[in-house]
């Protein structure tokens, strides 16, 4: 075998590999759809419907045609704000508006075409739902407004599981639904980020609070593509670049000098706490290809302990 066949025949199994990759990434990630039913004024079933589905702040689409039952389905959504357009000759477009897609959520939009010029439009803003009536999955979404508006010492954006109902955080133990700690489940972007023995699973890796878009807690009745858990699931996801160039700079301080002592304390132990970092995104080509960077940086500078005058 000559070295030139060698190389391709290593080409090609790389790029089966990545393939196979990139497929089971996309199985396992934490993306949302939206589908419904598009109906004419009568009630009827409309087939042959052209639908578009854009994010509002990437702006990728995806385009799909109703089916002879008058359904249509945008699969694999990235969390974010959609725009719906449908139309067909001898109706009006009708456009629906931030529509909002949140991690592994499936969302309903059901379409009444109205009879009339293609050209014209009809526009609308989507109405919130607060039934998941395509799952029967239990869980709470922790948005992306709350990740950044609340507070959290220490920054770490786990603890956040606390806002949901009968769920609790301490350290690396986490409970959900009342299930035993060091029990549950998490992913990162369609990756597995627990780590542990039997029974016991810790989350591997918690991401800068900048850089994250939200996390929903399953509590039970979880799809088929989640296992390896025995007390819920933690599905979360960062953030990607938009068509808007945009970033941030931050720095989080901790200093004895602002602290008071404790109760019975005579004097504050040393320390010295620099959580910083800065983030950055947009467009490299609109549409297509976009980034996010996010630099987090820690230093810390503490004492267990006073040292005591007497030498003990």
């Amino acid at each position: 075998m000559t070295m030139r066949t060698f190389y391709a025949r290593l080409a090609v199994s790389v790029l089966c590999l990545l393939t196979l990759l990139v497929g089971t990434s996309l199985a396992q990630s934490p993306r949302g759809s939206i589908g419904g039913i598009i109906t004419d004024p009568a009630g009827g079933l409309l087939a042959g419907v052209r639908v578009t589905i854009s994010n509002e702040q990437t702006g990728s689409s995806f385009e799909t045609i109703s089916s002879h039952d008058g359904t249509y389905l945008a699969p694999q959504l990235l969390p974010g704000s959609y725009r719906v357009k449908a139309e067909r000759a001898g109706f009006t477009q009708l456009m629906i508006s931030h529509v909002q897609v949140n991690i592994d959520q499936a969302v309903v939009a059901n379409l009444d075409l109205k009879v009339g010029d293609i050209t014209e439009t009809i526009t609308v803003e989507a109405a919130v739902s607060l039934i998941d009536v395509e799952s029967g999955s239990v869980g709470y979404v922790v948005q992306n407004r709350q990740i950044v508006d609340l507070p959290l010492n220490g920054r770490n954006v786990f603890d956040l599981l606390d806002l949901t109902p009968g769920s609790f955080r301490i350290g690396p133990a986490s409970s959900i639904a009342g299930g035993r700690t060091l029990s549950a489940s998490a992913r990162l972007d369609g990756v597995f980020d627990s780590r542990g023995g039997l029974g016991i699973k810790n989350i591997e890796m918690s991401p800068p609070v900048d850089s994250m878009q939200e996390f929903k807690v399953h509590a039970n009745s979880m799809s088929t593509e989640f296992g390896r858990t025995s007390s819920g699931l933690i599905n979360a996801t960062t953030k990607s670049g938009t068509n808007q160039y945009h970033g941030s700079v931050y720095e989080f301080l901790r200093n004895d000098l602002l602290d008071s002592r404790g109760w019975g304390v005579d004097e504050k132990a040393p320390l010295r706490r620099n959580q910083f970092g800065a983030t950055f995104g947009g467009p490299i080509r609109k549409n297509k290809t976009l980034f996010f960077y996010n630099y987090d940086g820690f230093r810390e500078h503490r004492a267990d302990r006073v040292r005591d005058p007497a030498g003990w």
